[in-house]
């Protein structure tokens, strides 16, 4: 395994399970000092053996990112002990407690809880990383979105929103920061297997089956196999924070299998073909 990301000190969210998880897995494979933080500190500690044992490099801190000041505190921590945040990646996100609602159904709760985690946070967690990052000339901020942004699904609103103004917030960053070596990239991530995108597909499937309806084994065996691991999505983020990707800043980078390169249709017709 080539390490490099040596010694780079990662800092990512959400990484109890999902593509947090698999990031974290990812980059310390790789070489990085990896910082984790999640809500779920059992979890978190889990994780942490399991990246010991393998030879990593991994400190988890519990940390509810939609507190600014918990944000503030872990951020200071890390300064104090390794200097600088050489990469964020603010992967964390909800879809809310009713993920699939429309728009005059969704209540000013349901839309801030979105807002507040999948953006605010990441603004909060940028601005505490960037200073340090200018100072050195170096540092690389990747900003999890989703083909939502690209493609509005019916009945996310929040959501939706929530991951387009989050690829803005990345070019912002980029253009203030372009020709300093600090980066941005924006991904839009389609197909991880996370437990929040099994919750909002079967909540999207009984809007059409009815409220009793549930995924049988089988379907749910057939989705899962579908899905690229999170570890697999984890390498390939890496790819952009090494020092060889220098020049890619204020990119927008799909890694969803393809959904958005083509129509709706050509890509349910794809489905339906491989299933």
């Amino acid at each position: 395994m080539d390490p490099y990301l040596k010694d780079k000190v990662a800092l990512v969210t959400g990484v109890s399970s999902g593509l947090g998880r698999g990031v974290a897995k990812a980059f310390a494979e790789r070489g990085a000092k990896v910082v984790g933080i999640a809500r779920r500190a059992d979890q978190g500690a889990a994780l942490a053996e399991e990246i010991s044992a393998a030879g990593g490099s991994f400190t988890f801190k519990r940390c509810d990112i939609d507190d600014v000041a918990q944000c503030e505190a872990v951020v200071a921590e890390i300064l104090a002990a390794e200097g600088g945040v050489d990469i964020l990646v603010n992967n964390a996100a909800t879809s809310g407690e009713r993920p699939v609602q429309r728009l005059e159904a969704m209540r000013e709760a349901d839309w801030d809880g979105v807002l507040a985690t999948n953006l605010r946070a990441a603004f909060t967690l940028s601005r505490l990383v960037l200073p340090p990052m200018q100072q050195r000339n170096c540092g690389v901020i990747l900003n999890i979105a989703s083909i939502n942004a690209r493609i509005a699904v019916a009945n996310m609103a929040a959501y939706n929103a929530s991951k387009a103004g989050l690829v803005h917030l990345t070019n912002t960053i980029a253009v203030e920061n372009a020709g300093s070596g600090v980066r941005a990239i924006a991904i839009l991530m389609g197909g991880v297997k996370s437990e929040m995108n099994t919750f909002v597909a079967d909540e999207m499937a009984r809007t059409v089956h009815g409220a009793a309806w549930t995924r049988s084994p089988e379907s749910r065996a057939a989705q899962d196999a579908r899905s690229p691991s999170a570890e697999a999505y984890g390498r390939a983020l890496a790819l952009l924070c090494a020092d060889d990707a220098a020049l890619i800043t204020g990119a927008v980078i799909a890694l969803d299998g393809g959904a958005t390169a083509g129509s709706i249709a050509s890509h349910m017709i794809y489905l339906g073909a491989s299933q």
